[in-house]
């Protein structure tokens, strides 16, 4: 009986792979892979310039850099290929691109790479907000109940906001698309041989309903017929939950990944349901914080609660039996390294240098020596736009309170401070909507390197939160997931729960909020539901500054 299972994730910048010990939940072996373009943002290989908020991705990145790690981790521990029972596989969502009908992605083939659309468009690509508003008004007027599941808008990081995009900027690629993919979808089909659609995706990111499917062909055709025709040659392709077998893996791929054929491949999962798992979060009423490039905030319940502010809720969307919200923050890490980038003065440098420390290390020095409230220093975390509650990707980031006296650490503790807010801002609304809250787990690199993080979001939220001892949840949680598809026999247990418990990761820390900083962030997060309220309403100031920023 073997006893590895191997989980792929594939993040925003590289493809990381993970073997699991399936008795202890010991990580046998870790191997990463960047991707050799990375995010590409500025112009497509052949110098063709694109537009300002464009963020694509080449899908050879992605098979190279699984061939690389899988093979580099399989050299580097030297567990025989008998002993691997399952792959699963996590990927960044909404992440999408056209192929036609043989899988091939449009931008290999001949001239149509030329073309920016053709191109797999990550999930940080956030251009297609006009048509995910006329989506959203046209369902609204057509009373679609689906829109009920999704807190009454679709967002401009999905599947048919994107995808409607591609249609009217460039007609001339839609006689060649066969597909509209997730990149999670396509790397199962690339290594099965078989097209499956995964539940967690098509439930969060392109608005299928179980029971209902996705969308009516009707809606779409009083939008565009284009996109009506290819939503269609969707609807027949199997949706499976977490978990289930998409495939066994196929000879040319078992080759370049220096495995051998036959292992269970299960569905595909979005990277930060699969971190949930990561984390050892296998009960309902936790709220896992998956902390990462963005913030993505995941809870399971028993009970169907639909409300406004969340970003999806989908039955099985997680694990079997529970229903799945989902809200989210589209920037964390990438708006702390903008800071870095942008604002950081040399004397930040210096004093990594002065301590002989990380520079890591004085970021998070500076978020516990300021004090809280940041000297008066208040800001909106919406560089990215504002995924919950408002669902509006339109809006811009705000620092409120500057003066002479500001400090550059002022800056960045109001921005982690930000963050903690919003994040409040999420928390209170599932609640208000009947989905409780009994726990906080926060996973991800951030928790670990940035203890501090930890602390402010523990005296904003007023909450204990955990953090598990695991770097790469995400990994991990596809490993743990992928295993559910070899069977309980396979994985030598009896049950789904005691598979789940011999897996959970050890805690590595467990953060308190402090009262007195508590009660002050209950006054400041008054003057941030302000802020929040008064450009996030009706006041459009911000979303006319982005627009003026693409200029």
């Amino acid at each position: 009986m073997g006893r590895i299972l191997l989980g792929a994730d594939f993040g925003t910048s590289q493809v990381n792979v993970v073997a699991l010990d399936v008795k202890t939940g010991q990580t046998i072996g870790f191997s990463s892979s960047p991707y050799r373009s990375g995010v590409i943002e500025k112009t497509l290989p052949d110098g063709t310039k694109l537009p300002r908020g464009f963020a694509l991705q080449d899908p050879s990145d992605w098979l190279d850099g699984l061939f690389e790690a899988t093979k580099k981790l399989i050299e580097e521990t030297r567990i025989p290929e008998k002993e691997i029972i399952s792959i699963g596989v996590s990927f960044t969502s909404c992440t999408v691109l056209p192929v036609d009908v043989f899988g091939t992605p449009l931008c290999m083939i001949g001239d149509l790479s030329k073309n920016p659309h053709a191109w797999p468009k990550l999930w940080r690509h956030t251009t297609a907000q006009p048509q995910a508003n006329l989506l959203t008004s046209i369902a609204q007027e057509r009373g679609e109940p689906f829109l009920d599941f999704y807190g009454g808008k679709m967002g401009a990081e999905w599947l048919w906001p994107k995808l409607l995009e591609l249609v009217q900027e460039a007609p001339e690629l839609v006689p060649s698309i066969e597909y509209f993919v997730e990149a999670g979808d396509w790397i199962v089909w690339q290594l099965t041989g078989h097209q499956v659609r995964n539940q967690c995706a098509a439930g969060y990111k392109a608005c299928w309903v179980e029971g209902a499917g996705y969308p009516g062909h009707d809606y779409f055709a009083s939008i565009s017929q284009e996109l009506a025709d290819l939503s269609d040659k969707s609807r027949g392709i199997e949706v499976l939950p977490p978990g289930r077998p998409a495939g066994k893996l196929i000879k040319d791929m078992a080759g370049k990944m220096g495995l051998r054929t036959g292992i269970p491949v299960a569905s595909a999962v979005i990277d930060a349901q699969s971190a949930v798992a990561g984390a050892g979060v296998f009960e309902p009423n936790i709220m896992t914080i998956v902390m990462g490039s963005s913030n993505c905030h995941l809870v399971m319940s028993k009970q169907e609660r639909l409300f406004v502010g969340y970003a999806g809720a989908v039955k099985d969307g997680i694990l079997d039996g529970y229903w799945g919200y989902e809200a989210g923050q589209p920037a964390m890490s990438d708006m702390l390294e903008w800071f870095v980038n942008t604002i950081a003065p040399i004397s930040f440098y210096e004093r990594a240098n002065e301590d002989e420390t990380e520079f890591a290390t004085v970021l998070d020095r500076y978020l516990s020596e300021v004090p809280a409230g940041s000297n008066g220093v208040l800001a909106l975390d919406w560089m990215g736009g504002n995924r919950s509650v408002l669902l509006d990707s339109s809006l811009s980031g705000v620092f409120a309170g500057l003066t002479l006296q500001t400090r550059a650490e002022d800056m960045y503790k109001a921005l982690a401070e930000a963050s903690a807010f919003g994040t409040r801002k999420i928390i209170e609304t599932f609640r208000a909507g009947g989905v409780e809250i009994k726990q906080i787990v926060a996973t991800g690199a951030l928790p670990i390197t940035s203890p501090s993080l930890i602390q402010i979001y523990a005296d904003v939220l007023g909450m204990p939160i955990s953090v598990p001892d695991t770097n790469n949840a995400t990994g991990r949680g596809a490993a743990i997931i992928g295993g559910l598809s070899a069977g309980m026999e396979k994985l030598g247990h009896k049950s789904r729960e005691s598979y789940f418990k011999a897996l959970l990761p050890r805690t590595l820390d467990w953060c308190k909020p402090h009262e007195a900083n508590k009660n002050l962030y209950n006054d400041i997060y008054n003057d941030y539901l302000t802020l929040h309220d008064m450009f996030g309403g009706t006041q459009r100031v911000l979303a006319r500054l982005r627009e003026r920023g693409k200029a």
